[in-house]
């Protein structure tokens, strides 16, 4: 099970940070979302269709996905449900950032993906062929 340390800053509330990843999170209930995404549970259902999510934020960013995308990319003209989703898809079109210290394989997105990649979670298996 992931580990959370507690920490007080003089200027803001006390925050906690996941030793996996070291996210920084101000409130329990984001520290409860957030621990969620490490162990798999989906427990945010979307109204419109069956699909689940470990957080309120996707599952709210998903739930935009059943009406009118409204972001364009400016490269591709591909459309996007949300501002977040198209400023990551952007990415795509620069070099990758983050590469897998095993297999070599890069992505564009955070290094949770390169994580997910070489250890897999609860419902998708490691992705790394050399690390398996």
């Amino acid at each position: 099970m992931a580990k959370v340390r507690t920490t007080t800053t003089v200027s803001t509330h006390p925050t906690q940070s996941d030793e996996t990843c070291g996210k920084q999170l101000t409130t329990k209930k984001n520290v409860i979302d957030h621990m969620n995404t490490h162990m798999g549970a989906m427990t945010y259902k979307c109204k419109n269709c069956p699909k689940t999510f470990a957080n309120p934020s996707n599952r709210n960013d998903h739930q935009r996905t059943h009406f009118d995308a409204t972001y364009e990319c400016e490269f591709c003209s591909n459309k996007f449900f949300t501002a977040r989703n198209r400023n990551k898809h952007r990415k795509s079109h620069f070099d990758p950032t983050y590469e897998c210290e095993f297999c070599h394989q890069k992505f564009y997105h955070s290094s949770v993906n390169v994580k997910r990649h070489r250890d897999g979670n609860k419902q998708q298996p490691a992705a790394c062929k050399v690390r398996r």
